[in-house]
This record gives C-alpha cells, structure tokens and sequence, in this order.
C-alpha cells in the first residue's frame, strides 16, 4: 500500500517540479499526517489537490485519497463555496501571506453543513519558491453549537435578570458594583453608568452602606449564602421589610471572585403573615377557652395535624392517633361519611363560603359522640385549596337536648305515642299520597276509653296513667309495624291504617282491638277492666285531614 502511494505520489511531485529528495521528505510527512484526525491537503497553483490525507478523503467520501488528485474544491463543494476558497488561495500564492485559524462555514455537496477552524499557508518549494497551498482544517462544529447555546442561554439569563421584580446587583472582591439590573437602578433613582464601579458608599448612607459592606465580607470569608429579612426605617416613610439573599460568586478554579446580591421588599407579605398569626393566636385560645379541637390538613402532603384536645375528646391520648385523613374518617360513624366527605368536597372545590358538618364520631369507649366539624380553606392565587384549617366541637349533649325538644314536640310524654301534631302531618301525608294515587286506600280509627271518668276518679290519677300506658301498648299489638297509634289527648286514641286492601281491614282491627279490650289489664297486682267505642273513616275521598278526624269522631259516637 505505502509503494502504490509513492508512485502516486511521485508522478505528482514531478509534476509540480519537485526534487526527489523533497518527493521522499513529502511522503514520510504525509505517513505522519495521515495518523492525525485533522483534514489535511496540499494543491497546486491552479488550487488542484496534489493529495490529502485520509480524514479529508473519509469527508469526501473517497476510498483512496488519490482519487481527489487532480480535481478542486468545484468537485466536492457547491459552486459559491468552492469560488470563495479558490479566490482565498490565490490570494495566498499571490502574496506569499498565510491565513491562521479561519472560523468558515462549510457547506458540503451533499448539503450538509459543517464549521471548521482552517489554516492556510503558501507551498513552497526547495527554492522558496510558491508552488501551490498546503491546508489544515478542524471540525468544529460542536465547539459551535455550543458557544451558540451558551450565547442564547447567556441572552435568556441576562433578559431574565433584567426584567425580574427583584433587586439584583454583582460585585467584585473590593466591594465595587459590575452589575445592576433594571429594578435596581430604578429603586435607587440612578443610571446604570452611574451605578457601575461604585460602591455602597457611594449609593447608600454611610450606616446602612457599612452595614452592607459587612456582610458581604462575611459571605467571602465564609463562602457561603446569606439570608435575611432586614428592616428599615426611611426618613418620613412607613417601615419596611426586604429580604436580602447574598451569594458569593466563584471563578473557574472555585475561588470566590465576588458577590450576588438580591434583595426585594416584602412588606405587605410580612405583615399579612405577621397578621396571620396573630389571627391564628387569637382563635386558637378563643377555641382552647371554648375546649374545642383544632385540625390542620395540608392537601398538599395529605397530612392532618390533630390537636391533642381533639384527640382527648375521642378518649385517646396524643400518641394514639396518626396525621393521615383515615384516622378521622374511620371514626365516623358510616350513616354520616358520605355527607361529611361531600360537604368537605365541596368546600375544597370552592362551592360553599365554609365548611361545617355535623357527625357522630366513634369514642375510645365503644359509644359515638355528636362533634360539630367546622373550617376554611386557604386558597393560592389560582383558587385552589392548598389547606384545610378548622375545630371540632362536642355538640351531644345538644343533640340530647334537640332529641329531647324533638320528643316533647311530637310524643305524648305519658305513653311514648305520637302526639296530635304529628299524628296529623302523618294523616296529612296520606290524604295528599291518596289523592296522587287513586288506588293508595287508608282509613283512621277514632277510640275512646269507655267510663274513664269513673275509673280515675275511683282508683287515682296515677292508676290512671297507668292504665292509658297499659292501653296504648296494647294498641300497639294490634296493628301493624307501618301503622300510627296515637294520643290525641285525655282517653282519646287514633290509629291511621296505611296501604289497606280494601275497608273491611279497618273493620278487622277494630274488631281486634275490641277484643284486646275486653281482657283485663293488671295494674299494680289488681285487675282493671275497660272497654272502649271506636269510629271508623275511610280516607279515599277526604282532601282535608281535620274533615276525617272529624268524621271518625262522629263514628266513634255513633258505634
């Protein structure tokens, strides 16, 4: 291979006038640059290839590097770039002048494009004589890329820095500004030529500059960031808050070359927060005199802080209850989740002002407790909850005290029936269910206790009572469970009979009472007796329910 190359070449040393000494010089030079992985040629005057090596031939797409003897750049580039190298070396053989280090964009035959990093220099012969041009060039199409996306990542972070709300400013070791951004030359009223080679003295008062200087002194020594949130005072305005971040800057050999100092005012943030807090102070020892529970949920994390007297009003001490949701919504008893879980979905969607909910929650002791869960969510500029805060209030003994109310409003407080009022907003809802469906038939039963009078007034009041009692739970046996047994007062029953079949079902449970009558009733180790009279109404054409009463009263009198 090397003997086919000497041929090669000497035909074309020989052409070009060369002696064979320097023939032999050439070809030991071309062996060595044939190693490098640079692009190497050498042409004649004309700018024809007398050779190249292997890097230039593999470009080029060649086999051999012979094969590019005797052809041009007009065989391996497009025509303009070809023109333009051509005009380049023959100003190169014109003057005897290299060309170092040309930076050129390289457009290929195949259309690609490339950089290379080109040196150019006049081929001379044993003479001196300019013969023709020798060529080195170096892909450096990498390296380019790379200064590119360093200048437009340099472009991004200076037009960022430039219009952030921040106070930026860069310093060298001896405390003198090499940069400031726009917000700080507007902060401090001044031109950027003159802020740059200044120091804090020159920009600030003399305290708050020495101040300054201080800590930057501090961050070099340390090399290490510093932050704070400083206060000041100007002359006849209100107190400011700014947080301060300094960073110090290191060089290539991680040495700190200077400093970066941002700084931006915070003084609405800090007295809302200052606000804030003082808010939460003052609710959670409203909510510690009022012994209630606080709960903080971060929806972010998932996590719930339980207070430890929400925990104790559970019956569990502080360690015996986690921070996930599970540990509240386990404890709810299963009638109430759904509605608890609804009404917290809605608050978080932002569908209701605030979140409140009543639930029984399940004690250490085995019982469930009625809590009242109360809160509000804190919301990011977006609207969306990040945070859900509130309080949670043992409200049973007023859910006692409402069943209480509820029982006396509705039930007769002697025998534990329904009372008249809700006697008649059952009878109402069977009158309007009957005259929707023509086929839904009800009728009602007017009793009354026979001779009561005489039975009360012979063996007491309280015998009495007992004996009302005794009757109702009777009743009671004679109907069916969907059935209403009622006290409308004194000795006066009702009984509303739903979903009959037809009227003698009526007729049918009269009948059964009767009967249940007529047997004593033992009341404190005596037998009493006592027979009753009931009237019957059918409700298929009634529209009003006092009408029916009426009518069943009537009955009653009639039988």
């Amino acid at each position: 291979m090397s003997t086919r190359r000497s041929v090669r070449t000497d035909n074309a040393t020989r052409a070009s006038g060369l002696s064979e000494a320097a023939m032999q010089d050439q070809l030991q030079l071309l062996v060595l640059l044939d190693a490098l992985q640079d692009r190497i040629y050498f042409k004649d005057r004309q700018s024809k290839f007398l050779r190249i090596n292997s890097a230039l031939a593999a470009r080029f797409k060649l086999k051999d590097p012979a094969q590019a003897v005797g052809k041009s750049d007009f065989d391996f580039f497009p025509r303009e770039f070809a023109q333009r190298t051509y005009e380049c070396e023959q100003e190169i053989i014109k003057t005897g002048k290299p060309v170092i280090d040309l930076e050129e964009h390289t457009i290929w035959a195949a259309k690609t494009e490339t950089w290379t990093l080109a040196t150019k220099m006049p081929y001379r012969d044993a003479e001196g004589r300019v013969i023709g041009t020798f060529g080195l060039s170096r892909d450096i199409t990498e390296h380019k890329k790379a200064e590119e996306a360093l200048r437009t990542s340099m472009s991004l972070y200076h037009s960022l820095v430039q219009n952030l709300p921040q106070n930026i400013i860069r310093k060298d070791l001896e405390g003198r500004i090499t940069f400031a951004n726009t917000q700080f030359c507007q902060t401090i009223g001044r031109r950027l030529e003159e802020v740059l080679g200044r120091t804090d003295l020159d920009l600030f008062p003399a305290p708050l500059a020495r101040k300054y200087q201080e800590d930057d002194r501090r961050v070099i020594k340390a090399g290490k960031t510093y932050e704070a949130v400083e206060e000041h005072h100007p002359p006849g305005k209100d107190r400011l808050y700014v947080r301060v971040v300094k960073t110090p800057i290191h060089d290539v050999r991680g040495y700190v070359s200077g400093i970066q100092c941002m700084f931006w005012d915070i003084t609405d943030l800090y007295n809302a927060q200052k606000a804030l807090e003082s808010s939460e102070q003052r609710y959670a020892l409203a909510v510690e005199g009022a012994h209630d529970g606080l709960w903080d949920w971060d929806l972010r994390t998932g996590e719930i802080y339980f207070a430890p007297r929400w925990k104790s009003m559970l019956g569990h001490v502080d360690g015996e209850i986690g921070k996930t949701p599970e540990e509240w919504m386990k404890r709810v008893h299963p009638e109430d989740l759904e509605r608890l879980k609804t009404d917290l979905a809605a608050h978080v969607l932002g569908k209701s002002a605030h979140f409140e909910n009543e639930h029984r929650m399940l004690h250490k002791d085995g019982g469930y407790r009625w809590m009242l869960s109360r809160g509000m969510g804190v919301r990011v500029r977006t609207g969306k909850a990040v945070r859900l805060a509130g309080s949670q209030t043992d409200i049973t003994d007023r859910k006692r005290f409402e069943q209480q109310l509820a029982q006396q409003a509705f039930y007769d407080t002697l025998t534990g029936l329904p009372n008249r009022a809700l006697f008649m907003d059952r009878l109402s809802l069977a009158v309007t269910r009957a005259r929707r469906r023509k086929t839904a038939m009800f009728s009602i039963l007017f009793l009354d206790v026979d001779r009561f009078k005489d039975v009360n007034d012979s063996l007491g009041h309280q015998k009495g009572d007992l004996l009302l009692t005794a009757i109702a739970r009777r009743l009671e046996t004679c109907v069916r469970p969907g059935d209403t047994v009622a006290r409308l007062g004194g000795d006066e029953f009702t009984i509303l009979l739903d979903d009959m079949r037809d009227e003698e079902d009526a007729v049918h449970v009269a009948n059964r009472i009767l009967e249940e009558m007529r047997k004593p009733f033992p009341l404190d180790g005596n037998e009493v007796f006592a027979t009753a009279s009931i009237g019957i109404a059918p409700g298929a054409d009634y529209e009003k329910p006092d009408d029916l009463l009426r009518d069943a009263d009537t009955a009653m009198y009639r039988a």
